[in-house]
């Protein structure tokens, strides 16, 4: 196989996960949608051909937590670096010098990402340098390379409404063409929540 496909995953510990979502909806209520979403999303992901599914999750101590949660059968690494940009730029090198010519990386908190997003993304990444999943928020939910991109990773205005713009003017100063996808939502807040239980196919369920 010479694609991967990276997951970034927070283990649902309440009070860690979707903390702003969970000053309006209780810490429980969001800490079991995430855990809902992220189950939802690996099940899909998993049965992808072709594609290998890595796991990158940020604390070591939760290793054998993840492989109870979702499984043995998948991949799990530990993120590295200072902040998201350095975490996401460590996590494409790791896949690029393991061999790999094609990777997406994806977020976890992304109800609505699906097989067809990320087929779409492997497919308009041989020809383009970069694909970018729009979130509502201004940010990206999905970034597809296929070959390291560090600046992509520096000075970037992370958790703002500028991440998008910030990265797709990167991609212009360094001549790299580059791709959108589909907007999806990115639920971070109790606003972010009624926006996609209105608008997503799926159906929102009160834990």
């Amino acid at each position: 196989m010479n694609s991967s496909l990276i997951l970034f995953v927070k283990y649902p510990e309440p009070g860690k996960v979707k903390t702003r979502l969970a000053y309006s909806i209780g810490v429980m209520e969001a800490t079991k949608l995430y855990k809902s979403w992220v189950e939802n999303i690996v099940s899909e992901l998993k049965n992808l051909s072709c594609v290998d599914l890595y796991i990158f999750f940020p604390e070591k101590k939760y290793t054998k937590e993840f492989m109870n949660w979702l499984g043995t059968d998948l991949n799990f690494c530990i993120q590295s670096g200072k902040d998201l940009g350095y975490k996401m730029n460590n996590a494409f090198k790791k896949m690029f010098n393991g061999g790999y010519k094609k990777v997406v990386l994806a977020g976890s908190d992304i109800p609505d990402l699906n097989n067809k997003t990320i087929i779409e993304a492997f497919e308009s990444i041989d020809n383009n340098d970069v694909v970018l999943g729009k979130s509502q928020d201004g940010g990206y939910y999905l970034i597809a390379l296929k070959e390291s991109q560090e600046e992509l990773f520096t000075n970037i205005k992370w958790s703002s409404e500028k991440v998008l713009n910030q990265t797709i003017s990167k991609c212009k100063s360094l001549g790299l063409k580059y791709k959108l996808l589909n907007e999806l939502t990115d639920i971070d807040t109790l606003r972010d929540l009624i926006t996609w239980k209105n608008n997503s196919k799926q159906k929102y369920i009160s834990i």
